[in-house]
Parts: structure tokens; C-alpha cells; sequence
């Protein structure tokens, strides 16, 4: 899940990693 939540933070615009 960390993983996740600081890909996100770096990609904002990808929408995919949130699912």
C-alpha cells in the first residue's frame, strides 16, 4: 500500500495505480 500511495503522489495523472 506505501508503494502504491508514493506512486501516486508521482503520478498524478494515473489514474491506474489508484485502482
Amino acid at each position: 500500500e506505501e508503494f502504491r500511495k508514493q506512486f501516486k503522489e508521482k503520478n498524478p495523472n494515473n489514474k491506474s495505480v489508484a485502482a
